[in-house]
């Protein structure tokens, strides 16, 4: 979308393409944004989003900020290329991070007491910077295994090269 304005209320914006596009929110937020197609969505401008789901196709991030205040899920059939960007969790919910993804510079932040949860079958990985900030007292930003709905026991891989992922049995 380039030009005009997005007015996303509460709906989802499905984003469908076979060839190389640029999405452009012109400083509006996205409620929820799903990529979907065998194209590209290079991501002209920084974006705030409460819901990401990259179903089919690509989504280039480039060099923009994302602000991710609801869940993350990167279908296996989908690619996110993080290229320099940096993607930003910031909310006062737990969210929840689903599917293989790399992403570039990952913050994750909070000024209330929330959880971020990753799914166990999946691999979340950062190739930049990792930055993970909570709140004083008990306002800490909890990160763990998502398991039924909750946060569960898990096993993490924590290595030298700045990512955090899962270990797979």
């Amino acid at each position: 979308v380039s030009g005009g304005t997005i007015n996303p209320g509460a709906s989802t914006l499905e984003m469908i393409a076979t060839v190389a596009n640029t999405l452009n929110t012109n400083g509006q937020p996205l409620n929820h944004l799903k990529i979907n197609g065998t194209g590209t969505w290079t991501i002209g401008s920084n974006i705030s989003v409460n819901n990401v789901d990259i179903l089919q196709g690509t989504l280039n991030a480039s060099t923009r900020n994302l602000v991710v205040a609801g869940n993350w899920s990167k279908a296996a059939a989908a690619t996110f290329t993080a290229t320099t960007s940096t993607v930003t969790y910031s909310s006062s919910v737990a969210q929840i991070t689903s599917g293989d993804t790399t992403f570039n510079n990952l913050i994750l932040q909070t000024t209330s007491a929330r959880e971020i949860r990753f799914k166990p079958t999946s691999t979340t990985a950062i190739s930049g910077a990792f930055t993970a900030k909570g709140a004083a007292g008990p306002n800490r930003l909890i990160l763990c295994t998502e398991v039924a709905g909750a946060c569960g026991a898990g096993t993490w891989n924590i290595c030298s090269r700045n990512c955090i992922g899962w270990i797979r049995s």
